[in-house]
């Protein structure tokens, strides 16, 4: 018998949201003056040019849509919904077994493959975490 591991694959879907599919907007390119960008080239970096990009039933959405809008489907949304509630249900597995201690080494209680590098400020207690196998878990609190 083989004592290799397969690595599982906590790979995430595509992450939906209620907007168009094709809306996507960045803290940094806001703060830069660049504002929210349309994937399919419309220009919606003007005040209110947006909106059509908006989840439906939004108040700010504007009443006439977008002929270019996609909405995530269905199915997308319960992948990425499932992946969400699977990685979360990895950090309250991991979160327990990170030992007191300003830094460490443990086995990944989650993945069982993986190792769990952590380190803890002494000055504000606040910590780092991260799992060796891909999006299997990592931590800043």
């Amino acid at each position: 018998m083989s004592d290799i591991k397969t690595i599982p694959d906590f790979s995430p879907p595509i992450c939906t949201s209620d907007h168009c599919r094709h809306y996507s907007f960045d803290l940094d390119g806001f703060l830069s003056g660049t504002g929210p960008r349309c994937a399919r080239g419309i220009d919606i970096s003007g005040p209110g040019e947006a909106s059509p990009c908006l989840p439906a039933g939004s108040q700010f959405r504007a009443r006439i849509d977008c002929p270019l809008r996609e909405d995530y489907t269905d199915e997308e949304r319960a992948a990425w919904r499932a992946w969400v509630n699977e990685s979360l249900e990895r950090v309250r597995i991991v979160m327990p077994a990170i030992p007191k201690g300003q830094g460490g080494v443990i086995d990944c209680p989650a993945c069982k493959v993986g190792r769990v590098h952590w380190s803890r400020s002494p000055r504000n207690g606040h910590l780092h975490a991260q799992c060796t196998t891909p999006n299997c878990f990592s931590v800043m609190q």
